[in-house]
């Protein structure tokens, strides 16, 4: 139920067709990755373009396949993709298909593109919400990465990459005229044909409901670049429209996280929201195979030193939380074991089992060490908490232990 944008064409060799690429990104300020068989292109919040590439045995030529999702970001991000990949084949000189659903990069009708396409897939979306169970709506995740995470309170809720919507009150405003396109402004990144106030409000919007942790700038690299992206967003959208409403808490809650002298509000109108925005202000669902976890919404994601997890960063209390799971076709599982682990609790749930251990002494000075066991189908799931004290460790990973379930 997407709208895609697909681009086929050649080249002589990977490390040519990226040197274009720097180019095209350096053009357009966008951001170009690199992976082993895949160039990206980070157009706008929610908006990528990727190309995957492979050798052809025959001709020694390299087969490249561009491919871009323009929803959710919106059809002013169809737009940009089609001019962008009109930019990128012409530099290449290959011959080349483009292929778009839409029909945009034939007949470059933007009033066409929103009206027959953009706003025909919402309506689509919002029929599915009529569904109920019981009596009450169902939720729905719409242009949602659920392996990132889900949030934890989502009852009768649309969930979208701009917030939480309550089904009930907004299938009743769509019965009014100019319901759906005014949903539409407030659904999609880039709604619109240009870079418009409502672009870089809403690109703000998506960095506060998704991103942002309402935590202090000088806590993580990853606070910092977060607040100050919004910040300037927010402020470039006041600029551009003093009558586009303006999420004034937030923001003056991010001025505080930053350090930051705000911008005189009194001009700008307050943006309603249905919900407080800011996913991460509550508990996050993770997953972690067949397993669901929780945590809270200010823990960061880490890779160091051969591991991976979870932290708060807290300057005192702090937690810490190492994932790693194996998954087995063939054979019993069972719990890993040695001297000097004390178990605490065992305990059996719907789908699996687990064993919380103390793992005694042996850890740095000042850190205290946890670890929770599961074992679920064809998986052993591990995880090990670290706390400065022992109570709260053995607090911390309880209540973890509690909410944990079987996919």
């Amino acid at each position: 139920m997407s709208i895609y944008l697909t681009i086929k064409t050649r080249c002589s060799s990977a490390a040519t067709f990226g040197k274009l690429l720097k180019v095209v990104a350096r053009r357009h300020q966008v951001t170009l990755t690199h992976s082993r068989d895949k160039f990206s292109l980070s157009i706008c919040r929610l908006g990528n373009m990727s190309f995957s590439y492979q050798t052809d045995e025959k001709s020694g030529e390299i087969a490249l396949l561009g491919r871009c999702c323009t929803t959710p970001a919106g059809p002013g991000f169809h737009k940009e993709a089609v001019e962008l990949a009109d930019e990128i084949t012409d530099l290449n000189g290959y011959d080349f298909r483009i292929e778009d659903e839409t029909g945009y990069y034939r007949n470059n009708d933007f009033h066409r593109l929103r009206n027959n396409y953009f706003l025909p897939w919402l309506r689509d979306i919002l029929s599915l919400c009529r569904k109920q169970k019981d009596g009450e709506y169902l939720s729905l995740a719409v242009g949602w990465d659920d392996e990132v995470y889900l949030p934890s309170d989502r009852k009768g809720l649309l969930i979208t990459p701009l917030g939480f919507f309550n089904i009930s009150s907004l299938l009743a405003r769509l019965k009014h005229p100019g319901g759906l396109e005014g949903f539409a402004d407030e659904f999609f990144v880039w709604p619109h044909e240009e870079r418009d106030a409502l672009f870089y409000r809403n690109s703000a919007l998506n960095a506060l409901w998704e991103d942002c942790c309402f935590m202090p700038s000088k806590r993580s690299a990853e606070d910092k670049e977060t607040n100050a992206f919004i910040l300037d967003n927010l402020e470039q959208a006041a600029r551009l429209d003093s009558r586009l409403p303006f999420p004034k808490e937030a923001y003056l809650k991010l001025c505080e996280c930053a350090d930051y002298e705000p911008i005189d509000l009194s001009g700008l109108p307050e943006l309603q929201t249905d919900y407080p925005i800011g996913y991460r202000k509550g508990e996050l669902i993770y997953r972690l195979g067949n397993l669901e976890f929780r945590l809270p919404g200010q823990f960061i994601y880490f890779e160091k030193n051969g591991t991976h997890g979870y932290e708060d960063r807290a300057d005192t209390n702090w937690h810490v939380v190492q994932l790693l799971a194996y998954s087995y076709e063939d054979g019993e599982l069972s719990y890993v074991e040695q001297e000097g682990w004390t178990l605490l609790e065992e305990h059996y749930f719907e789908g699996g089992e687990y064993r919380l251990y103390d793992l005694g002494d042996g850890q740095k000075d000042g850190e205290y060490a946890c670890q929770l066991q599961v074992l679920t189908d064809h998986q052993i799931s591990l995880f090990t908490f670290f706390s400065n004290s022992l109570e709260e460790t053995i607090r911390f990973s309880r209540s973890f232990a509690e909410r944990i379930s079987t996919l």
